[in-house]
């Protein structure tokens, strides 16, 4: 990890941001945004930065830059959204804010959503205290007409086409029906039931 705070400009999000920040699970794959289209120049210094590592690439346009270095999967996003909150420096990394990560998860679950979403923002809302209409609010301001309130709901109570993937928890596990009995209360506790 300390090679990454040689990419200046770039913000850790997504699930190993969130578990940094509240310890809920292990995530082991870095996905990084970037401002902006990819540059050929991005490639040229990962290879530079992981020299002597072992390094494939599984992904270069102008939009992603995925490699795996020395079985670590590492992803650069071109990231046309706007930023809400203030992003956080842990290490020399930057990193999105729980508030900022709840707002892309509330976007993720509305589109294509893995299993990992739900657990993430479960212990978003449950444990960081982070309120559902809050997380909506964020997430219609970041996405705007991107983002459906609508489908949002409807795909947070209905995980039955969500695959359960085996995920590894630092905290207690939780499993599938116990996110849609949370989902649903936390709905109701909205006056928004679906």
């Amino acid at each position: 990890m300390p090679k990454l705070k040689n990419f200046h400009g770039c913000v850790l999000g997504r699930g190993t941001a969130l578990a940094l920040e509240i310890g809920h699970r292990i995530s082991v794959d870095f996905d990084f945004f970037i401002k902006g289209e990819i540059s050929r120049s991005l490639f040229d210094k990962t290879k530079r930065v992981f020299k002597g590592c072992s390094l494939k690439t599984l992904v270069n346009s102008k939009d992603q830059l995925t490699v795996l270095i020395d079985g670590v999967k590492i992803t650069f996003l071109a990231y046309p959204y706007p930023t809400l909150y203030r992003t956080i420096h842990g290490d020399g990394i930057h990193m999105f804010t729980v508030e900022e990560i709840a707002a892309t998860k509330a976007y993720t679950i509305g589109r294509r959503a893995e299993y990992k979403d739900y657990i993430d923002l479960y212990f978003i809302i449950s444990k960081s205290r982070r309120a559902l209409k809050r997380i909506i609010k964020s997430a219609e301001k970041k996405y705007d007409k991107e983002f459906s309130q609508k489908l949002f709901l409807e795909q947070l109570v209905y995980l039955k086409d969500i695959e359960e993937t085996p995920i590894a928890f630092i905290k207690k596990e939780v499993k599938k029906k116990t996110l849609e009995t949370f989902f649903r209360n936390e709905i109701r506790k909205m006056r928004l039931i679906v």
